[in-house]
């Protein structure tokens, strides 16, 4: 899939009743005319919670070999507050990962009350279908697969802990992928606590996915000079088919780099 299916689609004239669409934006905020699932809640110490972005510069390194890795900086227009949006690649395996760290600059308590890791935009299909695995005693890791409807999908586990009921884990395919062929995205959650992945398709036919640790109920106190690093979110795409998108996870060391320090408290 070359790059620029990614690229949103040019915006047509949209009533002013519509609001911004929850599917395009590269982490969708609570602020303005947003009436989609937001990927950062925030309430800052004077009661405010909109967060006003400001692009602050990037960065490009190479934290390991093989690896690359961009950093997007960008603090409120108004407020204390710092994020560094990560994204690494690896020549090893076709998975992006993502993650973001959240700083207090200043001398007023922060509350973080929603903290994603990452949103992902799919590019314009005429249909999706989700899959995901849920299960019981003795009906362990059971396949769910159907259509992706209108509005938000919420996949979720409050049980703090990892455990064979539910998995923070997920596929989007085009709706007509098989076995061996078709387009399809899957994506994982780095953490093994309580969790919340969010589908949203607009009315307009986009889709997207955001998901992160912890729930609505949690609220995250980040006081003066500290600073939250979210869980990775991390995707792969294939145009093979689900069997080679089961297959090229466990290929890759992918699992296995992921050291998430954090204080987001399971909820």
């Amino acid at each position: 899939m070359a790059a620029g299916q990614l690229v949103p689609l040019p915006a047509g004239e949209v009533s002013s009743f519509e609001g911004r669409s929850p599917a395009g934006e590269e982490l969708p905020v609570e602020d303005g005319a947003r009436y989609g699932a937001p990927s950062r809640r925030v309430r800052f110490a004077d009661g405010t919670r909109a967060f006003e972005w400001a692009h602050l510069g990037h960065r490009i390194s190479e934290p390991a070999s093989g690896t690359t890795e961009l950093a997007l900086e960008f603090r409120d227009r108004h407020y204390t507050l710092a994020v560094t949006l990560h994204y690494r690649v690896h020549d090893d395996t076709d998975v992006i990962e993502r993650w973001s760290v959240l700083r207090n600059t200043g001398q007023q308590p922060i509350a973080l009350l929603r903290a994603d890791s990452a949103s992902w935009t799919l590019p314009p299909r005429d249909d999706y279908r989700i899959g995901h695995v849920t299960g019981q005693w003795s009906a362990e890791g059971l396949l769910h697969r159907e259509p992706v409807s209108h509005g938000e999908t919420v996949l979720t586990s409050r049980r703090g802990i990892t455990s064979h009921h539910a998995n923070p884990w997920l596929t989007l395919d085009a709706g007509d992928a098989t076995e061996d062929r078709g387009e399809v995205w899957s994506a994982a959650l780095a953490w093994s606590g309580s969790w919340r992945l969010v589908v949203q398709r607009t009315p307009d036919g986009r889709t997207s996915c955001t998901g992160g640790a912890g729930h609505d109920a949690a609220e995250l106190p980040l006081g003066p000079g500290e600073e939250h690093a979210t869980p990775r979110f991390a995707v792969l795409y294939t145009d093979r088919g689900f069997g080679a998108a089961s297959r090229a996870w466990p290929r890759t060391s992918w699992p296995m780099r992921f050291r998430t320090r954090t204080r987001y408290a399971p909820c």
